[in-house]
């Protein structure tokens, strides 16, 4: 089963990887802070939203991952964990998939995330 949005439990959860995505906090700077619980490791990352409205289109988000922070355990697989990353914030969209079900959705890393 790929992510879905449970909106009654605030989370973007994929249930047969046991992989749980959810807001976090949000900061001054614009940054909205997510954790992702990767099958019991929590991995932290600061993106940044911009939402392009273009009436009669469906809204554009684009999510820009600006920090990444990745436990030890994990970074032998940072390249996964980016691309479920990416897999998880497609779902989540606007907010838990709280936006037009038309909208379309794009998710990038800052440049100095390798």
């Amino acid at each position: 089963m790929p992510f879905v949005n449970e909106q009654e439990h605030k989370r973007t959860i994929d249930h047969d990887r046991n992989i749980i995505l959810r807001p976090f906090r949000n900061l001054p700077e614009g940054y909205q802070v997510f954790q992702l619980d990767y099958n019991g490791d929590l991995i932290e990352f600061y993106a940044i939203q911009k939402i392009t409205l273009d009436d009669p289109n469906p809204a554009h988000i684009d999510w820009s991952i600006e920090i990444l922070k990745i436990p030890d355990s994990l970074m032998n697989r940072r390249k996964e964990v980016k691309d479920v990353i990416v897999e998880a914030m497609m779902v989540f969209g606007l907010s838990y998939g709280c936006g037009d079900a038309d909208e379309t959705v794009n998710v990038t890393f800052d440049k100095r995330i390798t």
